[in-house]
C-alpha cells in the first residue's frame, strides 16, 4: 500500500508501521487452551491409592473449574498438565534443559515452579467472586489458600 500524497518521510513512516502492525496481527499469540486439563488426573493420582492424594486431586480440579467459570486465571503463567500444584512461565521454561541434565538444578527449578502456582493461585483466590467460594465448600479466601496450599 502506498500513499503518494504524502511527504516520502511520512509516507515510508506510515509503510513500516503498517508493516509492523500486520506482522504482530499475523503472528498473534498462541493461546492455550487449559480448559479440558481439569479433568485430566495428576500422574501422582494414577499411581496413588491415598484417600488424601486424591482429595487434592478433587480440590484442585474443583478450584480451575471454578477459576475458569470466574474468568479470574492468572494469564501469566500455565498450568503444567498432570501436576496442578506447578505453574510454569517463559522464563522458567527457558531453564528445562539445563534443570533435566541436574538433579541439584531440577530441584531448585521445581520448587519455583510450585512457587509460581502458589502465587498465582493466590492471585485467583482473590479474585474470585465470594458467592463462587460457597462452590468449594470454604467460607474464606484464606481458608481456600490454607486448602491449596496443605495440598
Amino acid at each position: 500500500m502506498t500513499f503518494p500524497q504524502l511527504p516520502r518521510n511520512l509516507r515510508r513512516g506510515l509503510e513500516l508501521l503498517l508493516s509492523a502492525g500486520v506482522i504482530m496481527f499475523a503472528t498473534g499469540c498462541a493461546a492455550i487452551d487449559e480448559a479440558s486439563q481439569s479433568d485430566r488426573p495428576t500422574h501422582s493420582d494414577r499411581d496413588s491409592r491415598s484417600a488424601e492424594a486424591k482429595e487434592c486431586v478433587n480440590w484442585f480440579a474443583k478450584l480451575d473449574e471454578t477459576v475458569d467459570r470466574a474468568g479470574v486465571r492468572d494469564a501469566e503463567t500455565y498450568r503444567v498438565p498432570g501436576f496442578p500444584y506447578l505453574r510454569v512461565n517463559r522464563f522458567l521454561a527457558s531453564f528445562r534443559q539445563q534443570a533435566s541434565n541436574d538433579p541439584a538444578a531440577f530441584s531448585a527449578w521445581s520448587k519455583r515452579l510450585r512457587a509460581l502456582d502458589e502465587r498465582s493461585r493466590g492471585y485467583e483466590i482473590s479474585n474470585l467472586p465470594q458467592n463462587l467460594l460457597a462452590t468449594l465448600e470454604v467460607s474464606s479466601r484464606p481458608e481456600a489458600t490454607a486448602r491449596t496450599n496443605q495440598c
